[in-house]
């Protein structure tokens, strides 16, 4: 039975930078080959912007730019349903004029595209979820996706953790990407059922991984014997790469034959990683923004794929997953969710975090030179890893659930 769904997403984007744009880019494709008749996208920005992305219609809004909507007349029947929504929740003036214009933007785009189901994704970015639904009523159902917000964003959410309760029991479905993300918010007392879906990755896509592998090391001139750990993530504190810039210098004296490639979307930690390379040129190449096409190159020729997540912050991480995918070993730290992927022993190495959320650098240290030293360890996680990819982590599984889901909360007419 064709639904004639158009589906409305609003959550973070482009990709490919981002577990949740990344998600949302495989989600636009798979949704092709379903029964939706329209992919509508929208992200707030700095700017109005509206293009066509490999069959979705992309709409880049900015709250600023739009502020002048707050003075039509024809807008303001929805600020007596705001307040009464919102009054009360530990909201600043600032935020109840942000819902408001969100919550009209997102309204103009469901009208000019008929939507009939919509996407909320991370539960910070999302507090216009209960003005819409209280505008919509049961004409379009709404999903919402949480990731780890509540530590994430801990300081901003849990003042107002009755509003985002309230979001998850107003949502007509509530989807997490681990179960360790889904059990978080038990601590703001959410008795509501999260469905767990893992982010998953296209295995075929790195599939020609040993056709890769040669060519890509000698551009990077390095030899065939030479161990290359390969960090694909933001270049921020919480992705754990102030972790491995600590490290470089004890690992090179330990082993100067190892070759760091940092690779993923610019953040603040950009600048420390290009003064460790200006002192070891040759060992650390650095790449910011890369293209997406690049991943399973740089995967390819790889030998170990760090992933030093620190405190609480991973959901699970999606470069684990395309690690395990390119038949990679990970070494990881035990953040979050992501011992639900990395199996200690069997498909990569799980070094545990200090009491205190930051990495044990003498033990990753430790795993990581026993690791580049293994040979044949190196060859069982990498099959193992593959394997484990395949069976848990496919992107057509993760596509499946999330439009099954999708499909049976669509109001029908």
């Amino acid at each position: 039975m064709n639904l004639d769904m158009n589906i409305l997403i609003v959550g973070p984007y482009p990709p490919p930078f981002g577990g949740i744009s990344s998600l949302i880019r495989s989600l636009v494709d798979g949704f092709k080959r379903k029964d939706v008749k329209e992919v509508v996208i929208l992200y707030f920005g700095n700017k109005d912007n509206i293009r066509m992305v490999e069959g979705a219609v992309v709409y880049e809004k900015s709250v600023r730019e739009n502020f002048w909507k707050v003075l039509d007349p024809r807008n303001w029947l929805l600020i007596p349903i705001l307040v009464n929504t919102y009054y009360g929740k530990n909201l600043l003036f600032k935020d109840y004029v942000v819902i408001l214009i969100k919550t009209i933007l997102t309204n103009e785009l469901a009208k000019k595209h008929n939507v009939n189901t919509t996407s909320f994704y991370q539960s910070d970015t999302s507090l216009h979820l209960l003005l819409c639904k209280r505008i919509w009523g049961k004409k379009k159902s709404i999903i919402l996706s949480v990731f780890g917000e509540i530590y994430d964003v801990s300081e901003f959410l849990l003042p107002k953790k009755d509003i985002l309760l309230e979001m998850l029991n107003q949502a007509d479905a509530v989807i997490s990407s681990s179960c360790y993300c889904a059990e978080s918010f038990k601590t703001i007392g959410n008795e509501r059922d999260i469905e767990v879906i893992y982010v998953g990755v296209s295995v075929s896509r790195f599939n020609d991984g040993h056709l890769l592998r040669q060519t890509y090391r000698k551009e990077l001139e390095v030899r065939d014997d030479t161990v290359v750990l390969l960090f694909m993530g933001r270049f921020n504190p919480e992705m754990g790469l102030q972790s491995i810039l600590e490290l470089v210098p004890s690992l090179l004296d330990s082993n100067p034959d190892f070759h760091f490639i940092l690779a993923g979307a610019a953040g603040e930690l950009t600048a420390k990683a290009l003064e460790c390379r200006n002192k070891f040129p040759e060992k650390i190449t650095v790449m910011n923004d890369i293209p997406f096409d690049l991943q399973p190159t740089l995967y390819a020729a790889s030998d170990i794929v760090l992933s030093p997540s620190r405190d609480k912050h991973a959901c699970m991480g999606v470069s684990i997953k395309e690690a395990m995918a390119a038949a990679v070993p990970v070494i990881a730290s035990d953040s979050g969710g992501i011992p639900e992927a990395v199996i200690h022993n069997e498909t990569g190495i799980i070094v545990p975090l200090q009491e205190d959320g930051e990495n044990n650098l003498e033990e990753y240290k430790k795993a990581i030179l026993n690791l580049a030293y293994d040979v044949n360890k190196r060859k069982l996680l990498s099959d193992n890893s593959k394997k484990r990819a395949s069976d848990i982590f496919s992107e057509e599984e993760t596509i499946e659930k999330t439009f099954q889901v999708f499909k049976t909360h669509a109001p029908q007419e």
